[in-house]
């Protein structure tokens, strides 16, 4: 199993075979050779204890910290297996370093200094603290809640335009290597994925669109969806590996211009305000 047709030809397989745990189990070797059949391997096995566990992952009351603890985060673990030397992965609610910066920047050193805003995924480029990407889950994965779902989209957006701002204070360098750079969102909902897309072509312009989506399968009757999920998934992971390696080349490129040719980076990008509406109706 060691190209996209034998990957193929495994999900096939389970999605025919009536006895999903004998198929897994007797798979683990094959897909021992490579991270992506690894990963696919995991998917599958965490599907299955699901199936064995009366389908929890389909349960209408499945809280979002349990919808985390059993599938998101040892899902998004085994997909970014073997990048431990390139990146960290920080799971359940951490504050975001780069918001917290951003919040602190007009205060002086008599103010308590602000934390940043609390993120469920955050994945940040070793050894620095330079964080690059972010996930978000809106509620409970079996339930509807649209505002939910908005106000997380708004927050991933102003998120890595915040990101972003942080890269430029911090290297001062703008130019192709600036242009050409792309952070990722990575945003869960009702049982569907979907990757947003931020870049600033252009001084003072902040692009944000999606670029990937797919829905999850939660029982046995949906695990057809696998043939659209692992590519969706897999291809997340190279958009981040992508972004990381455009981000290092920006690092460098930053590093060998002299203070002038910097000089007019903080005109590049612009604030972005971080309080929420409610504590600004109440400050007036």
């Amino acid at each position: 199993m060691d190209d996209t047709d034998d990957m193929k030809k495994y999900i096939v397989n389970f999605i025919k075979t009536k006895d999903f745990r004998k198929l897994v189990d007797e798979s683990y070797m094959k897909t021992r050779l490579n991270n992506n059949t690894k990963f696919i391997w995991d998917y599958l096995n965490i599907l299955v204890e699901s199936f064995e566990r009366d389908n929890d992952l389909a349960e209408y009351n499945l809280s979002e910290l349990g919808y985390r603890e059993i599938f998101l985060a040892p899902l998004m673990r085994s997909l970014f297996r073997g990048m431990h030397r390139e990146m960290n992965i920080f799971f359940g609610e951490k504050c975001l370093f780069a918001s917290s910066e951003d919040r602190n920047l007009e205060k002086n050193d008599e103010e308590d200094r602000s934390a940043g805003r609390k993120i469920d995924i955050i994945w940040s480029m070793k050894p620095t603290d330079l964080e690059f990407s972010i996930c978000e889950v809106s509620g409970p994965p079996n339930q509807h809640n649209h505002t939910h779902f908005f106000n997380d989209k708004l927050k991933i957006a102003k998120m890595l335009k915040v990101i972003l701002n942080r890269i430029v204070r911090k290297y001062g360098s703008v130019g192709i290597n600036l242009t050409s750079l792309k952070l990722y969102g990575l945003h869960v909902y009702y049982n569907e994925i979907i990757v947003y897309e931020m870049s600033i072509p252009s001084g003072g312009l902040y692009v944000f669109c999606e670029v990937l989506r797919s829905k999850l399968p939660t029982n046995e009757f949906e695990v057809g969806l696998l043939l659209r999920s692992v590519p969706a998934l897999l291809k997340f992971r190279k958009l981040l590996e992508e972004s990381l390696t455009d981000l290092k080349d920006y690092i460098q490129d930053a590093c060998t211009r002299t203070p002038d040719d910097n000089g007019n980076a903080g005109l590049f990008i612009t604030h972005t305000d971080l309080t929420p509406t409610a504590n600004r109706k109440q400050s007036n």
